[in-house]
């Protein structure tokens, strides 16, 4: 296809996503990424609907001439105003088939791209049988619409090799690592990589949430980007509880907080107010509209942990057992679509309560395939004996899986006026 071609087939699709958003989700879920536009105009203007998207704005062009009018370096990356109202000669009739051309086009380009390279080796007479063999899996992903390629092992190796001099030296991992903020807890049970699916359990009002979400506020303020996916409560709640225990105050008797507490709290809220790393979601409720904004978000916001806050509440089809394995079964789907940490809560049933004793990794409520699934399994347990209305209660943390780790077991103390969990002990 000429090049003139080509660029027409990705303008109008462009078009088509301006007239309507939920275009942008398909090509989304069909592998269109920022790649697959050989014009820099339209890669731009495909970044920037996608944040729309993402954020839940207007993604017609008028939205996007409302969202970046004071951005106008970025609205010219994108064609400018002229070059982005010369797309709505499209029609939305003709999506499909222009998603897979464009699918097909961009296939096509990887494939001469991948042939010249061998061909270059075998002129060179540098490339080996292996290389060969490589670059045929290559073409052969290529060819088949696969949007990753097999890394060879070599490279695989070099990770592994920079992995273990850094620890062997003692220096910082250059991983992103997600941590809990609880030092001993962290130290026993080790920090969490981007590969890992997290299943946090906890029975009712046991404190899960507050825990996942002061983990959440833990990592923004090391710098990681995080994005929380609020199933039972609405998104101001969820950032004021951040913010809240991140100052140490109670949200719920602002009044009663000393006055240094309370411009403390005003001044994160202010700055929470213009930081790009946390972004809430609460209206995402189904899995497959979860399953589409992941899709968004590994395109855009590129987030290094995701809470989903539950796991039993995430509307799937099939009885409550077959539904909680369907979700399980599609968190390792998501964790790898969106290359970071995966932390989502879950019920505990009530057999350790009833029993008074620590949970174990079969207390998990319709567990299905949850303990299978999971990277690691944490859970909260309340000590027994307490009353309900204290104002801290004592409880453990515990590791109850961890696949190539050390299980663990800190004891903590819930202070329900900040909503904040803070060691007491540790065991290992």
């Amino acid at each position: 296809m000429s090049i003139e071609a080509t660029q027409r087939t990705e303008s109008d699709l462009l078009g088509c996503c301006l007239l309507d958003g939920q275009i942008i989700d398909r090509a989304l879920q069909q592998g269109i990424t920022p790649g697959h536009f050989s014009n820099v105009h339209h890669r731009q203007l495909w970044s920037i609907l996608c944040d729309l998207r993402l954020t839940g704005r207007d993604t017609t062009a008028e939205g996007v001439f409302a969202a970046w009018s004071s951005d106008p370096t970025k609205l010219n990356a994108a064609g400018g105003m002229g070059g982005i109202v010369a797309h709505q000669s499209a029609t939305t009739v003709h999506a499909g088939s222009l998603i897979s051309s464009l699918i097909e086009i961009h296939g096509k380009r990887e494939g001469w791209r991948v042939l010249s390279k061998g061909l270059e080796g075998l002129k060179s007479g540098s490339a080996s049988l292996e290389d060969l063999a490589g670059l045929a899996d290559e073409l052969k992903a290529v060819t088949s619409s696969q949007q990753s390629v097999q890394r060879q092992l070599g490279d695989i190796a070099e990770d592994a090799i920079r992995d273990a001099q850094e620890q062997i030296e003692g220096k910082p991992s250059a991983k992103t690592l997600v941590t809990t903020g609880l030092p001993n807890f962290d130290r026993w049970a080790t920090p969490i990589g981007s590969e890992e699916v997290v299943v946090v359990g906890g029975r009712t009002s046991a404190g899960k949430s507050s825990l996942m979400l002061q983990i959440a506020g833990h990592n923004l303020a090391k710098g990681l980007r995080v994005a929380v996916f609020s199933l039972e409560t609405s998104d101001d709640v969820v950032l004021r509880q951040i913010v809240g225990q991140r100052a140490g105050v109670n949200i719920r008797d602002l009044k009663g907080e000393m006055p240094a507490k309370q411009q403390e709290y005003l001044e994160k809220l202010r700055f929470a107010k213009t930081t790009k790393n946390l972004i809430i979601f609460d209206k995402d409720i189904s899995l497959t509209a979860i399953q589409a904004r992941c899709r968004l978000l590994a395109t855009s916001f590129k987030p290094q942990l995701v809470v989903i806050d539950y796991l039993n509440i995430i509307g799937a089809e099939g009885d409550s057992y077959e539904k909680t394995s369907r979700i399980s079964n599609a968190l390792i789907g998501l964790r790898k679509g969106l290359g970071c940490t995966l932390m989502v809560g879950a019920q505990l049933n009530r057999s350790s309560e009833k029993e008074e004793r620590e949970p174990n990794r079969t207390d998990y409520r319709d567990s299905g395939s949850v303990e299978q699934d999971a990277h690691r399994l944490l859970a909260i347990w309340r000590k027994p004996g307490q009353a309900l209305d204290l104002n801290y209660y004592d409880c453990s943390l515990l590791q109850l899986k961890h696949r190539s780790g050390p299980l663990a077991k800190v004891d903590c103390r819930f202070h329900a006026r900040t909503t904040t969990f803070k060691e007491v002990g540790e065991h290992a």
